[in-house]
């Protein structure tokens, strides 16, 4: 029953902060360097990207914004295991990553924005292994076989966030993004720090 009474008293107030909030924090255009974990499934890692956006204001809670986002430094990585007495390493790299994005969001106390948004992205994913021996012999040397992968993917992504507006031009925001390709499925955990002009 105390549970029940806190949890009441906490949708009251976020009720009441809510009702009382402006969207004026959260409009005009901004610009900012996002680092980002991704998980690709076969590969995860780190990246960093531009993300550049504009904001409005459509009601005295609500926003409405667009971003655009491109990757400077993808996810990539190497694994090298023994098989036998050959040695197997795959390179996988997620490659000339960019994308577009809709939110659409409610502000909470005035300086956060909660939202949600939907987009499309596109990236090139590539993938090679080599078996290499520990003895090398002309004329391939080391090199025993290699496999290549290469692809493009085009993917839907749709996710949640929250942005503080620490000033009234600074901001900062994390977001949760998954993104559905036909060939390649993908989670990422973003945090954002933004300049709004």
């Amino acid at each position: 029953m105390k549970l029940t009474i806190q949890i009441l008293s906490a949708a009251a107030l976020f009720g009441l902060v809510a009702s009382e909030a402006t969207a004026q924090q959260f409009q005009g255009p901004r610009i900012g360097l996002e680092v980002a974990h991704e998980d690709y499934g076969a590969v995860a890692g780190e990246s960093v990207a531009i993300v550049a956006g504009w904001d409005a204001e459509v009601a005295s809670s609500w926003v409405v914004g667009a971003d655009v986002r491109l990757t400077v430094d993808g996810v990539e990585e190497r694994r090298t295991r023994a098989v036998g007495v050959n040695t197997q390493t795959v390179t996988t790299a997620i490659e000339d990553q960019w994308g577009v994005s809709a939110r659409v969001g409610r502000v909470i106390g005035g300086r956060v924005l909660l939202f949600g948004h939907v987009g499309y992205e596109q990236l090139h994913y590539d993938a090679v292994r080599d078996l290499r021996a520990p003895v090398c012999v002309p004329p391939s040397g080391c090199l025993i076989s290699r496999l290549a992968q290469s692809f493009d993917e085009d993917a839907m992504t749709y996710g949640v966030g929250a942005e503080w507006a620490v000033t009234d031009h600074w901001r900062v925001r994390g977001t949760y993004t998954r993104s559905d390709g036909s060939a390649v499925e993908s989670d990422r955990l973003a945090v954002t720090g933004s300049f709004q002009f």
